[in-house]
Parts: structure tokens; sequence; C-alpha cells
């Protein structure tokens, strides 16, 4: 190894048969077996080997184990330790350290007494663990982890401080997940979340560099992919508030219930977020926000529903606006009390006056916006779509 491995010991004594007529050597069973192995190192030199690009791990490791018995009855016994540990998702953020891990080996397999680490803040993380090596399929494990005040995600989009607990098992083809969180604090910044969409154009090459003349279109046949690993999620998101959804035009605070289930790899959402409180802004009005909802509907990509209700009211004019549709194509309708036109409803909220006495300039603009509430919007966002159209300072 290199600098930051260190094998302190290693060494073993194998009861062998020597025949030196026969050339043979043979192992006895029955004999007395003796290996110890010390090991001292650094796991971050390990890490690259482990096919996890998204996950980082360091600390020091420290394995003392000793096989004694014989071949046929072997006995196994040692300690492992992990310590000063950092653990980091580089794409949520997630950042576990101080990480310590104590356990024992035996004949069976691996058995993690205690595991503790913190979040770098006020959050902490304690388990145990169990890995099987002696069963078949040849590695089977199985954890908890309880986790208080962690922070969940760091990410710009996303921030989630909550308590968490967990249960893992499973072997080197399939694990099954189960847990339960709760969201203490969290939240959405839907201008990171629902950054201006690119148009993408799809372009069909019909002929490759060095394909043959007449071979476009033909499929390739499918070459048979290896058996992948696969996670099941079952875990159930309680939200009893805190969770504020800001950006867009929207400063909101929400409160739910979410269901978590399928492949980790593509889980569904399940379940219905209410707004506590908040306002939305639109067409540089603030709306108050109403009896509002965001369901999840179980869809690949998670696309929720929106049912986003704000009321203004300036003087005798009651107006309500309410966002339809889906997070990615959303739609806002106007109504009010007493019942006006939309048109009428948009000039008194935009210019400030009524339709019959708008410039010729301004009676342009409001049609563009009046047509535009016909459509939808993407991502979510509806100021921007207005400035657009108005190109003017109107909506500040």
């Amino acid at each position: 190894g290199g600098p930051e491995l260190q094998i302190l010991t290693a060494r073993a004594g194998l009861p062998l048969i020597v025949s030196l007529l026969d050339g043979r050597f043979d192992l006895d069973p029955r004999a007395p077996l003796t290996v110890q192995a010390d090991v001292d190192s650094e796991i971050a030199q390990f890490w690259p080997y482990v096919p996890l690009p998204d996950h980082s791990l360091s600390g020091r490791l420290k394995l003392a184990a000793a096989l004694s018995g014989s071949m046929a009855e072997p006995n196994l016994e040692g300690t492992v330790q992990l310590a000063d540990g950092r653990y980091e998702h580089l794409q949520f953020g997630t950042l576990l350290q101080n990480i310590r891990l104590d356990g024992r080996l035996d004949q069976r397999g691996v058995h993690i007494t205690e595991i503790a680490a913190d979040d770098g803040g006020k959050g902490t993380v304690t388990g145990t663990a169990e890995i099987e090596i002696a069963t078949r399929p040849p590695l089977a494990y199985r954890a908890t982890l309880a986790m208080r005040d962690m922070a969940v995600t760091r990410m710009d989009e996303l921030q989630l401080f909550g308590d968490i607990d967990l249960s893992l098992a499973g072997d080197d083809r399939k694990a099954a997940i189960n847990g339960e969180v709760r969201v203490n604090r969290g939240e959405v910044d839907l201008a990171v979340a629902l950054p201006p969409s690119v148009p993408q154009l799809e372009v069909d090459n019909l002929h490759q560099p060095g394909e043959p003349a007449g071979s476009e279109g033909q499929v390739e046949p499918k070459q048979e992919e290896p058996e992948s690993f696969a996670a099941e999620l079952q875990v159930t998101v309680e939200i009893p508030g805190r969770l504020f959804v800001r950006g867009k035009g929207l400063d909101s605070e929400w409160e739910g219930h979410l269901d978590i289930t399928g492949p980790a790899e593509s889980p569904k959402l399940v379940g219905q977020l209410q707004a506590r409180r908040g306002q939305l802004e639109v067409i540089g009005t603030t709306f108050a926000i109403r009896d509002s909802k965001i369901i999840f509907l179980g869809g690949q990509p998670p696309d929720p529903q929106l049912d986003i209700v704000g009321v203004h009211t300036a003087g005798d004019l009651e107006v309500k606006a309410n966002l339809s549709g889906t997070a990615s194509k959303t739609k806002l309708t106007l109504s009010s009390e007493p019942q006006l036109p939309q048109e009428e409803i948009l000039s008194r909220i935009v210019f400030g006056k009524s339709q019959g006495r708008l410039t010729p300039y301004e009676a342009v603009q409001l049609a563009g916006v009046a047509a535009e509430l016909t459509g939808t919007t993407e991502g979510f966002d509806i100021m921007g779509t207005f400035r657009k159209i108005l190109r003017v300072d109107v909506l500040r």
C-alpha cells in the first residue's frame, strides 16, 4: 500500500500435510489453524474502487482479525473501528462528520454495535448494523439509523432539516429502505429549482459517418445488460409546517403528508401539501394565499398539480388569482367580486384604471396579457412572462 496504509501484522500458520514421495501438499482439516491480520488505514484510498460516484467517504479504519480453530471448524474473532470519519453526498449536499463506528467480527459476519456522527451543526446520527457473510446469497445486511434535527439536504434549491428513522435490509442484489421522516423546517427556492427553460430540439441524424449507405434507421441488436442493484423505498414524510416555498412571485409556508415508494432511482411521490399562509405577487399586485394546495399524484418525474388561490382587495373589488395546472405548465386565471370581464380586472390591476381609460398603447399591452392568460406558462414564472409581454416597468 501507500503511505496511508499500514499493515502492522499479517501472519498465518496453515496445517499442511506434505508427501515428498507423492509430490502432494494437502491441508489437514483437523489440525489447528492460526491467521492474524491487523490493518490501520485511511479508508479514502479504497473509496475510488467503490461504484458510488456521488458519494465521498474518508476516515481512519482499524481492523484486528484472528482466525483460529481448524479448517473444518474455523473460528473468527476481531474488532473493527472507524474514527474521524466524514461522508458527503455530492449532489444533495448531505454531510456527516465526526463519524465513529465500533464493531466486532465473528464467523457469522460483522456486527456494528455503535454508529455515531453529526452534520456539522445540531444534527446527530446514531445507529447499528449487521453484515452477514456466511449466508446465501453471499452478502446480507441490515441497519437502523436515527437522525435528529439532521440537515438532510443543503442544495441551493432545497434545504431540509428533520428527524428521520430508517431501517435498511438487503443483499448484494436488492435492498428495502423503510422509514419515517418529520420535516422540522425547510426552504424551497423556486428561482433555482425552476430556472427559465431552454427549448430542446430533437434532431434525427439519418446517416452517421462511416455508416454504410442504406443502413439508416436500422436498429442495433440490444446487448443484454447485467442484473442491476435495486433499492425499494417505503418512506412516509410528515410536514407539520415551517416548509417555506419562495421565488417566482411566491412567498409561502406549507404543511402536509407525502408517501415515497418504489425504486430509489425513480420514486413515486403521493400526497398533498396545504398552504398555512403566504402571498403571491401577480402583475405587480400582492395576493394573500387562501385555501391552496399542491397535490402529488405519483407521476414520473414528479410534476405536482397546483391549486393556488390568492385574494386581493381594492376598494369594493375583490380579485382572485388562481394558479392551476402543474409545476412545469402553470395557468393563471383571474376572477372578481363583483364579477367583471377578465380584461377589465387586468386593466385595474396592471394600470390602476378601467379599460375604457387606457391609451391605445396600453390597450395593446393589455390584449397581450389577456391572450397569455388563455394559455399556460412554462415553469411557474408568471411574473417573468408578463414582464416580457408588457416590456415596461409597470410590474414592480
